[in-house]
């Protein structure tokens, strides 16, 4: 049986800072838990030593990997009932972010990324311990009641003229588009921040491909919003730029009062025009 040395465990506030070393037979990586970075020795070069002659080609972009390690996830966080971990890769280096129920569930999602082949490290900011927001699927989701940032998220976009059958759409766009403008490190405190109901919005995977380069300006975003939001809702004639401008001012104004702790923060790493929208928008 292999074996997982623990070099240490510190746990506070329900967050773990985790060390774990796997044997060379194992996973031959250095894991460092929450709230910390991982890399393999000589992590920028691939990984070396034996494969299994269907190992995936591990020299592949960082898109393809995540999409990989996604899928690596997929039945593991169905086997240990565990709501959706948010995955990103930087640099053939994993970005995650989310809500497990203990250290042993982080310990074995983190394990799981490793092992994905042309991953060359980890950087966990799980978090330990369900909240009162946070359900597992096995609860049966769809059942429950929505939080109650959920339900105002989706008010402010009725408010600002969407059609009730379309507020989700256009919210989960407004959302997913702007948390996409914040750095990474800031992204992760965000969400957190938020249900688990709001969090999924934020961190789900666009439907439309998103241009290189940083969006500047209030119009760039809205335009991107908009195309998302049609493509969303399956209707190319839904939201006009006039309607993605309103939507996207009273769904951010809400949000801004769902995150206080966070609203300065999140304006430091913003460029003017979109600063500033993000400070005077209205909530719906």
């Amino acid at each position: 049986m292999r074996k997982l040395m623990i070099s240490g465990v510190v746990l506070i506030g329900g967050a773990a800072a985790v060390a774990v070393l796997v044997p060379d037979s194992a996973l031959g990586k250095l894991v460092r838990g929450r709230g910390s970075s991982a890399t393999t020795p000589g992590a920028g070069a691939p990984r070396t030593g034996p494969r299994t002659i269907h190992e995936p080609d591990p020299n592949v972009s960082d898109l393809v990997l995540a999409d990989r390690v996604r899928s690596e996830l997929g039945p593991l966080e169905k086997r240990l009932d565990l709501p959706h971990v948010q995955v990103m890769v930087e640099n053939h280096v994993v970005l995650l972010h989310g809500v497990v129920g203990t250290t042993d569930d982080a310990a074995a999602v983190e394990a799981a990324v490793l092992a994905v082949s042309g991953v060359r490290g980890v950087t966990s900011h799980l978090h330990v311990g369900l909240g009162d927001t946070d359900s597992r699927p096995s609860e049966g989701r769809e059942f429950h009641q929505p939080s109650a940032a959920h339900t105002r998220l989706l008010d402010a976009a009725i408010s600002a003229g969407v059609d009730a059958g379309h507020a989700s759409c256009a919210t989960r766009a407004v959302l997913s588009s702007f948390v996409a403008r914040i750095p990474e490190h800031e992204r992760g405190h965000v969400l957190l921040h938020l249900p688990e109901d709001v969090r999924w919005w934020g961190e789900v995977t666009p439907v439309l491909d998103r241009p290189d380069g940083h969006l500047r300006t209030v119009d760039q975003l809205v335009a991107e919003i908009v195309a998302e939001a049609n493509a969303l809702c399956v209707d190319p004639d839904v939201f006009t730029p006039a309607l993605g401008q309103r939507a996207t001012e009273a769904i951010l104004g809400t949000l801004r009062e769902l995150v206080p702790e966070e609203v300065a923060d999140i304006a430091a790493t913003l460029p003017a025009d979109l600063r500033q929208l993000w400070t005077a928008a209205v909530p719906g």
